[in-house]
C-alpha cells in the first residue's frame, strides 16, 4: 500500500552553510530513489570571486571538481561544472529524475553572467537538464528567467 498524504514533497537534501556555492561530500547530498526532479541551487554572487571559505563551502571537493585552485576567481566554467558533473551537486541524483539547476540572488547587474551560466550549462548537452533557471527568489527586481532547450 502506498502512503499517499501530498502530490509533492519538497527535501532539502543538501545545505552550504549560508554560502553561495559548495561541493557535496561523499554521503552528499541524501536524495531518496523515488525522486523526480532535483533543483542543483548555487548563488550567483560567487561569480567573479575568489574560491575562498567566505565564499564556497568545501573549497577542497570545489577545486578538486573544478580544476581551481584557493584564490582563483570562480568562472561561469567552474559554475557549470559543478553543476553538471557527476561528483558535483547532482551527484546521487537517481537514474529517471530530471536536473534543474536554479543560479539565484541574480541581482541587476548579474543578468548577464546568470545568462552565460545558463548558456554554459545547457551547451554541456546533459540529458538530466531541459532547462535553466536563473533570477532571485527572494529580490522582485530579477523575476525568475526559464531557459529551456529547444524541442523538450
Amino acid at each position: 500500500a502506498s502512503l499517499e498524504l501530498a502530490d509533492f514533497i519538497i527535501n532539502e537534501a543538501d545545505g552550504a552553510s549560508r554560502r553561495p556555492v559548495k561541493a557535496p561530500n561523499d554521503t552528499e547530498p541524501v536524495i531518496p530513489s523515488t525522486t523526480s526532479l532535483v533543483v542543483a541551487v548555487v548563488g550567483a554572487d560567487c561569480i567573479g570571486e575568489p574560491l575562498s571559505p567566505e565564499i564556497a563551502f568545501r573549497v577542497d571537493r570545489i577545486s578538486k571538481i573544478t580544476g581551481l585552485s584557493e584564490g582563483d576567481r570562480i568562472d561561469i566554467r567552474a559554475v557549470a561544472t559543478l553543476l553538471t558533473n557527476p561528483d558535483g551537486v547532482t551527484r546521487h541524483t537517481p537514474a529517471p529524475a530530471r536536473i534543474v539547476p536554479l543560479i539565484n540572488k541574480v541581482t541587476r547587474d548579474k543578468v548577464m553572467e546568470a545568462e552565460a551560466l545558463a548558456a554554459e550549462i545547457m551547451n554541456r548537452n546533459n540529458p538530466k537538464i531541459q532547462r535553466v533557471v536563473f533570477g532571485s527568489v527572494k529580490l522582485a527586481e530579477t523575476p525568475l528567467t526559464v531557459i529551456t532547450r529547444p524541442g523538450s
